[in-house]
């Protein structure tokens, strides 16, 4: 039997109790390609369902869980400044939010503590990229990226301010591209180039009720093109220095992506459940590729570990 329903924090026991179902069912719960917090709030449910006995669990966009209301979003751009002095690194990652759903498990969040090493949106979205891709073409990615994300980062230093002082009343509201406009390459030969596909393609979202609001930006993008460009102006010179600190983040990619699955693995050891992360497929086809394979254990005092309250 199959049926639909909304997960959310709470436990969604509602949406398994349909017209047919018994009781004395056993459950096997699956989730492929499970974005942002849908992936930690599977694995509660997993431990709360009092007949579930398996998972599979494939966890994607780490970067898209829901960042805990303290903290404010720091410019990325001058994530390259850190590049110049090592001391501003500390204080670069510190503007960065952290997550209320990540880390789960109490292991990982102990060592985190104690070497006060925060997972937040910086770190998430690294772990979020493709480094095999990248490594894969040479490097030729590389050279079009620190491009994409510098510009990226003008359009965020110079609007976001504006969208904040237009929009007091909207809780968190952040620039948004329409991806599937910039894939070209020629969006990005230069800044004037950028701007074109930008001031037609950008957006806006906002938080309403924990949901993501689409909404169009309250002002024209090209009535700002004069400070964009000035800006560019100022950091361009910086743009080189980028470039060898993403290709050197790059490499700590598949060592925080480790730490995201792995803090979710011991969150089910510690609830008294078997697990283990398996490739299911060539990382080539989808980086993605790693699941969450768990079965409840035969054990009374494992039991008790799995229904109590976490």
């Amino acid at each position: 039997m199959r049926s639909s329903c909304t997960i959310t924090e709470a436990p969604a026991f509602s949406c398994v109790w349909q017209p047919g179902y018994s009781p004395a069912s056993r459950l096997v719960v699956i989730g492929l390609h499970c974005c942002g917090d849908l992936t930690p709030t599977i694995l509660r449910l997993f431990t709360r369902l009092p007949n579930a006995v398996g998972l599979v669990c494939v966890s994607c966009c780490y970067h898209a869980m829901q960042p805990a209301e303290c903290g404010t979003s720091y410019p990325l751009l001058l994530i390259a400044a850190a590049i110049k002095l090592t001391g501003l690194a500390s204080a670069a990652l510190e503007g960065f939010r952290s997550y209320r759903t990540c880390p789960l498990s109490s292991t990982v969040s102990g060592v985190l503590r104690q070497v006060e090493l925060p997972i937040n949106e910086y770190v998430t979205d690294l772990a979020t990229e493709c480094a095999g891709r990248w490594a894969d073409d040479g490097g030729a990615s590389l050279q079009h990226n620190h491009i994409t994300v510098a510009y990226r980062a003008i359009l965020d230093d110079v609007l976001q301010p504006e969208l904040d002082r237009m929009c007091p009343e909207l809780l968190e509201p952040r620039l948004l591209f329409r991806r599937h406009a910039l894939r070209s390459k020629a969006c990005f030969a230069s800044i004037d180039s950028y701007l074109e596909v930008a001031s037609s393609r950008l957006q806006m979202y906002h938080t309403l009720h924990g949901d993501r609001v689409l909404a169009e930006l309250p002002f024209n993008v090209r009535d700002y093109e004069p400070q964009l460009r000035e800006y560019h102006a100022l950091v361009a010179p910086d743009f080189p220095r980028l470039k060898a600190f993403l290709a050197l983040a790059l490499t700590l990619q598949p060592v925080l992506e480790r730490l995201i699955l792995l803090d979710r693995q011991l969150y089910l050891l510690e609830h008294g459940f078997e697990c283990s992360l398996v490739p299911l497929f060539d990382p080539r086809i989808s980086p993605r590729n790693m699941a969450l394979i768990s079965s409840t254990s035969s054990t009374a005092d494992s039991h008790l570990m799995r229904t109590a309250p976490s």
